[in-house]
């Protein structure tokens, strides 16, 4: 069947985008491991006494509340943004939903019509 290569050829460019989602899935596992760590080490500083919030200065305090307010903002920014991402891959997932609905239904169908020419084929088999 002349259409064995170019599914096997679909099949093989899907598998390098189900690898591709895979690595980036990873990638983003790291960084999450990484952002807690850091928060860990930060909390047991706080929890043993080494980061003494005693310590700090009227300096110390303007620096770190600049730097929440600029990192609040770039969240709000990051936020906005994959909040529209997320809108319209809900959008996709549902138009996909729905046609692998229908595509599990014409499945279906042609499963019924393959049994049955089956069906037929043995009959014919057994008049001859």
């Amino acid at each position: 069947n002349s259409l064995l290569p170019e599914v096997s050829h679909m099949m093989a460019e899907a598998n390098s985008q189900l690898i591709a989602v895979n690595l980036r899935i990873s990638e983003t596992n790291k960084r999450i491991v990484d952002f807690n760590s850091k928060n860990i080490a930060n909390n047991e500083e706080l929890l043993d006494g080494t980061l003494n919030p005693e310590n700090a200065t009227r300096k110390t305090n303007a620096h770190r509340i600049a730097s929440n307010v600029a990192r609040i903002a770039e969240i709000g920014h990051r936020a906005a943004k994959n909040a529209e991402r997320i809108k319209a891959n809900v959008k996709t997932m549902k138009e996909n939903s729905e046609s692998i609905k229908k595509n599990a239904e014409l499945i279906e169908a042609r499963r019924e019509v393959i049994e049955t020419n089956q069906k037929h084929a043995f009959e014919n088999s057994e008049k001859v």
